[in-house]
């Protein structure tokens, strides 16, 4: 568990089910994964954000698929295209990287 928050690790990817999509007013989507391979309480469910500005494949409820999220720390850096300079994060989170859906789950 100690390496979850291990700003090193780069991403982590599971099999999981989408069960939960919340959109914010404020363009920040909160999704709920079931993760289809935990085998504790601590990682049965991954609750990650998905930015307004974020590319890419969106899952659907109940989707089955690969999930690929990231911890991001309080602090860390990230480069702001629209201001053009360097900004911290302002609170730990997970962030949604990517979704791939599992079409072998369709049958």
């Amino acid at each position: 568990m100690d390496n979850v928050l291990n700003p090193k690790i780069n991403s982590i990817t599971i099999k999981a089910q989408c069960v939960l999509i919340q959109d914010e007013i404020n363009g920040y989507t909160n999704i709920v994964f079931k993760n289809l391979e935990s085998t504790t309480w601590f990682n049965k469910y991954i609750m990650c954000v998905r930015y307004p500005n974020w590319q890419g494949a969106f899952p659907q409820l109940n989707d089955i698929g690969y999930l690929q999220y990231s911890y991001v720390l309080a602090g860390t850096q990230y480069f702001d295209k629209k201001s053009q300079d360097f900004r911290c994060y302002g609170y730990n989170h997970i962030r949604f990287d990517k979704f791939l859906k599992d079409n072998e789950e369709e049958d």
